[in-house]
């Protein structure tokens, strides 16, 4: 009984009250200020899944970074980088890449796959991720990537090959003109002898 009568009368003393109502008033602010954190990140995240949903990628792409900006949740940390990763990729089909964005596409590719790595919600070299969905769209960006690679590779053999082509036609070309200008000397001397 002696313990709990000096304890009550420690808590009757002013500044040990006023040093508990401080610790308390921190904490209650401490913990106001993550649940507004908390509150604005998953605004961000539904955002960016109402704009994925109506295929404005660029917006949903920005409010998915948006959340993750902000301390969000453990549990929809992965699935905001994977919607975030998805508002990257997705834009990008073999119908869209052409020569001339064939390296910006591979660059976003690679962007995409580094946020699903961070916080390992994928692994960048084994298949060990703890989120097995964002491990299957990095190994599947990692493929589209290979793709990209070598249908890059075609198009500069291509572009070469066009080259070649170019430059033996303007050879034939230089070639005919010297023949017809050598004949047109020739008949020239021709008319100015006779």
């Amino acid at each position: 009984m002696n313990k709990t009568k000096q304890f009550l009368q420690k808590l009757n003393n002013k500044k040990v009250r006023r040093v508990l109502y401080v610790i308390c008033l921190v904490l209650f602010v401490v913990l106001f200020v993550r649940y507004k954190i908390y509150k604005q990140a998953k605004i961000y995240y539904n955002k960016g899944v109402n704009f994925y949903k109506d295929e404005d990628y660029y917006f949903a792409e920005k409010y998915f970074s948006y959340s993750l900006l902000y301390k969000i949740p453990k549990r929809l940390e992965c699935k905001s980088r994977i919607n975030y990763a998805l508002s990257i990729t997705t834009p990008i089909t073999k119908e869209s890449v052409t020569p001339k964005n064939i390296d910006e596409s591979i660059e976003r590719l690679e962007e995409a796959r580094s946020i699903l790595v961070q916080h390992d919600c994928a692994h960048m070299y084994d298949s060990d991720g703890h989120n097995k969905k964002a491990q299957t769209l990095k190994e599947e960006i990692d493929e589209y990537i290979e793709y990209l690679k070598s249908e890059k590779e075609k198009f500069e053999e291509e572009k070469k090959a066009d080259n070649l082509d170019k430059s033996s036609d303007e050879d034939k070309k230089n070639e005919e003109e010297n023949k017809s200008e050598a004949t047109s000397t020739t008949t020239d001397d021709k008319t100015n002898q006779n």
